[in-house]
């Protein structure tokens, strides 16, 4: 019976947990779809408030810390765990449907701003990158070397890169 009343917890944990990040996110969304509206507005947005996306980072893991994960695998991992349950399962859908709409609305900025988007590959977490991969600033639209990033200064950096939230 107590396994039983801890499963449900969780399960209730879970649908609380995953509806916050769906609601905080579309809110996110919302802002950003509003404040990137017309072609100069774009230009504005990419320039003075686009790293008000990096909110959707603090959703996902106040998400992962409520779940007591640390990876999306694992988060992925316990509601599979909850998906005979209704609920969850709906939870879950909004979610994968959050991040199809986040995933639309990046790729339609790309394509607004022009910019070609081409990956050369994935790298895999802690790989040195060549100092002549060619990136795109965001904030001006313009072409810059990893190296132009990193600046002269021999100094250890992190440097993560996201191209998109989901």
């Amino acid at each position: 019976m107590e396994g039983d009343c801890s499963q449900q917890q969780q399960q209730e944990l879970l649908v609380k947990a995953l509806a916050r990040t769906v609601a905080g996110g579309r809110s996110l969304l919302g802002g950003a779809q509003a404040e990137s509206g017309e072609a100069g507005e774009l230009q504005e947005f990419v320039l003075q408030k686009i790293t008000s996306l990096g909110g959707m980072i603090r959703e996902y893991a106040q998400l992962m810390s409520s779940m007591l994960v640390s990876s999306r695998a694992d988060l992925e991992q316990l509601w599979r765990l909850h998906l005979g349950k209704s609920d969850v399962r709906e939870a879950v859908e909004e979610l994968l449907q959050l991040e199809e709409e986040w995933s639309s609305f990046l790729k339609g900025m790309d394509e607004r701003l022009d910019i070609e988007v081409t990956a050369p590959g994935v790298a895999e977490p802690a790989v040195q990158l060549p100092l002549d991969l060619e990136l795109t600033d965001a904030r001006c639209g313009r072409q810059v070397s990893l190296a132009e990033v990193l600046g002269e200064d021999s100094s250890p950096v992190l440097l993560v890169l996201l191209r998109h939230l989901a």
